[in-house]
This record gives structure tokens, sequence and C-alpha cells, in this order.
């Protein structure tokens, strides 16, 4: 498996491809990556969500064709979320904190933010464990004295 985490520019993302409807359920469901700010549903079937901070919109995006339940006879549904392009949302955002982020909480972001993974980490790369001789193969060892 591969673990990216990509540099976020804007605490708004835009989030897309699910039925038409069932908005109000996908705005629960990614206000469980952080704290929603402010939120514009388009017509359509795709909405922009600011969160409090960068590190919370991140995790949104890690959502990017993942399946997600949204209730209902709708079930399972996959989406698509990626930064938002939209100038005039993009153009209020400034250094500091949003409303209701603690400058605690927004330096605490703000660190997470310089030390965050650039490149994807190759997990098949890991160290493997060394495995001895099995339960079995001792036992058999042991009974005829190899």
């Amino acid at each position: 498996a591969t673990i990216e985490v990509m540099h976020v520019e804007s605490p708004w993302v835009t989030v897309f491809g699910y039925p038409s409807g069932s908005g109000a359920a996908v705005l629960r469901h990614f206000q469980g990556c952080g704290e929603v700010h402010q939120h514009r549903a388009e017509p359509g079937n795709w909405m922009h969500i600011k969160y409090a901070s960068k590190v919370q919109a991140s995790r949104a995006l890690a959502q990017n064709g993942q399946y997600i339940r949204i209730g209902g006879d709708l079930g399972v549904v996959m989406i698509g979320v990626k930064p938002c392009t939209e100038n005039d949302l993009l153009a209020d955002i400034t250094d500091a904190p949003s409303i209701g982020l603690s400058s605690k909480n927004y330096r605490q972001a703000s660190a997470l933010e310089k030390y965050r993974l650039t490149k994807p980490v190759e997990m098949r790369d890991a160290p493997k464990r060394y495995r001895g001789p099995s339960v079995c193969k001792r036992f058999w060892n042991w009974v005829l004295d190899w």
C-alpha cells in the first residue's frame, strides 16, 4: 500500500460525484474530517467545503475515490474530492487563524503541515521480520534429536 500526503494550499475542498439530493448526507460524512466552517452546495452533485485548517482539508482530500455510506436506498457511493479552484472562494484566504480556531491549535496545525511527507512511502520496502523454525519443526528436531 502507498501512503501519500499532499501539500494543501487552501482549507477549501470540492466534493463531487454523489447522487443529487444527497448533499446533506455527504456533508455529514465530511464533518468527520474536521470542523466545517462554511460550505456552498452547487446545483447538481458537487459542493465546496471550507475546513478550520489545511490539515483537516488534507484529511478530506485523502477520501478522494473512496466509497462512503450515505444511507437510505442509495447505500454506498464513490465520491471525488479535489482542492477547490473557485477564485472567489480562494480570494479570502489569509494566513491568520480562521474563526473558531485558537492560536494554539493553529500553531499545532502549522507545525504538522511543515513536517508532512511529500513523497509516497512504500510499505513493501519495510524490513521483513525474521521467522525461525516453526513449532512443528522444532518439535520434530527435539523428538528425532537432529
